[in-house]
């Protein structure tokens, strides 16, 4: 996911075309790096995905759910990073869904027993052969927050509920910030408020939010600029030369997993858990 900072002001998201802008950048470079923090390096960006990886892990153990009977969708697969999660969990069925035909090519390649689709989840959705109707859970990590148009992104959270079976679960990651809305040409961090009610509308109760980061992604939730500058200059070397992302994650990495662990909150990208109404 890009940061707010690594992102040019844009007043009108119809200037920015998704689908070319993310062909483009994983035609290029289709790794954790190529779909996460670009300024900071593949070895930082390493060690967040690793932190990734606990969350989510941490999250499924709590849920309790019955994997071997469960049909699966990711929504923005990209590289398969949580196609694998998913598959170690030992779900029934994975399907997978991405925006650029790079990207769905890449897992139809990878995952012969995933069904791959190239489908822009914030347009109406087609019935496409061999597509599940609904799912039982459907995750969507640092995705939505880069549809810029917002009756897209409310399209999104709709299609999204209808695919979901009732009593079925939805895991969304996004940045949730208290005040203002925060938008960019390439990303928005929605409010707090802005996506739970767009979620229960769509027919989804919200049962926990836990953080995915605390110290390793910008600090965009926080008051003033102290904190934002604060952290730039932490992440000064790795940006100059993203070797030192390799010290600069495992210093990070335990702290990370504690934090995320213990905090209820955030000053960055938080995970919540949606389960849709019966």
């Amino acid at each position: 996911m890009r940061s707010l900072d690594e992102t040019r002001p844009g007043e009108d998201g119809g200037r920015f075309d998704p689908r070319s802008y993310w062909q483009s950048r994983l035609s290029s470079n289709l790794s954790v790096h190529g779909v996460g923090y670009l300024g900071y390096g593949l070895p930082f960006n390493t060690w967040m995905y690793r932190v990734r990886k606990r969350v989510f892990q941490r999250v499924l153990r709590e849920l309790s759910l019955n994997m071997p009977t469960l049909d699966v969708l990711d929504i923005g697969a990209g590289t398969g990073f949580y196609v694998d999660l998913w598959r170690s969990a030992g779900a029934r069925s994975i399907t997978a869904f991405d925006l650029t035909s790079v990207a769905t090519q890449h897992l139809r390649t990878k995952y012969p027993d995933v069904e791959a689709f190239e489908i822009d989840i914030g347009r109406p959705l087609e019935r496409r052969e061999g597509l599940r109707s609904q799912f039982d859970l459907i995750s969507a990590f640092d995705v939505l927050f880069h549809i810029v148009d917002d009756a897209r992104f409310a399209r999104a959270i709709e299609n999204i509920a209808a695919l979901v079976r009732p009593g079925g679960f939805f895991l969304l990651s996004d940045n949730f910030v208290h005040g203002r809305e925060q938008r960019t040409l390439h990303q928005v961090n929605r409010t707090l408020e802005q996506i739970s009610d767009t979620v229960r509308r769509a027919g989804f109760t919200i049962e926990r939010r836990v953080p995915m980061f605390v110290l390793m992604n910008a600090p965009i939730d926080t008051p003033g600029k102290r904190y934002m500058k604060a952290w730039r200059y932490l992440m000064g070397p790795v940006r100059v030369v993203n070797w030192f992302g390799h010290i600069q994650g495992a210093l990070m990495y335990p702290l990370e997993v504690v934090l995320t662990r213990f905090l209820a909150e955030s000053p960055t990208t938080e995970l919540i858990v949606c389960r849709k109404n019966l």
